[in-house]
């Protein structure tokens, strides 16, 4: 994505910055959406303390500080449940584009206020079903937040997924189209693409 937005965070100090980067060759604009919600998905009471939404302008080829605070002036019952979605949506030109027309971008990013393994994980359930006329995959988490939701595929086929490593919350669905390579199994790999997340990592003995 030619925009997007990063949460940098201080363990020491408790620091929070979240910057949106931009590589058009012109000043973009738009908007920063900040959301928390516990690890159920459950919105947390009056976000926590954190503006809902952030408006911001970035120059060309450039970073721009949109938000800062500290994790301790938050209002978190429990930090190791807990999650701040970052949504971005912008609008600018593309580099060499032939129309003039603004287009729409959009990133999401995510900041835990602990390390990812001290997370109160909950098993998010998630779904994940093929179009066969499409070719597109769609995940869904059906009871918790799922964070570093992957995508992957078996052996006998070579391609990549348009998006991975992205973050659901219970009953969000998110579409992701393979493209393909290289395939020798006769179309039959799709049969073993599976889904997984950090909750599957605690699994592991």
């Amino acid at each position: 994505q030619p925009v997007i937005v990063s949460p940098f965070w201080s363990s020491s100090t408790g620091a929070l910055d979240i910057y949106v980067t931009s590589d058009l060759w012109d000043t973009a604009r738009g908007t920063v959406n900040l959301t928390w919600v516990d690890l159920s998905g459950k919105p947390i009471s009056g976000n926590a303390g954190t503006p809902k939404s952030k408006h911001f302008s970035v120059g060309a080829l450039n970073t721009t500080n949109m938000y800062s605070t500290n994790v301790s002036k938050l209002s978190l019952a429990n930090s190791q449940d807990a999650v701040l979605l970052i949504d971005l949506i912008a609008q600018g030109h593309l580099p060499n584009a032939e129309s003039e027309a603004l287009t729409t971008f959009t990133h999401r990013n995510q900041f835990t206020p602990v390390y990812p393994k001290d997370l109160k994980l909950k098993d998010p359930k998630l779904s994940l079903l093929h179009d066969a006329k499409t070719g597109a995959f769609t995940v869904e988490a059906k009871s918790a937040v799922s964070l570093y939701t992957w995508i992957d595929y078996p052996a006998g086929v070579v391609g990549y997924f348009e998006d991975n490593s992205f973050t659901l919350v219970p009953g969000e669905k998110k579409t992701v189209k393979f493209v393909v390579q290289k395939d020798e199994t006769g179309g039959k790999w799709v049969d073993g693409v599976t889904v997984r997340s950090m909750w599957d990592q605690t699994t592991r003995s």
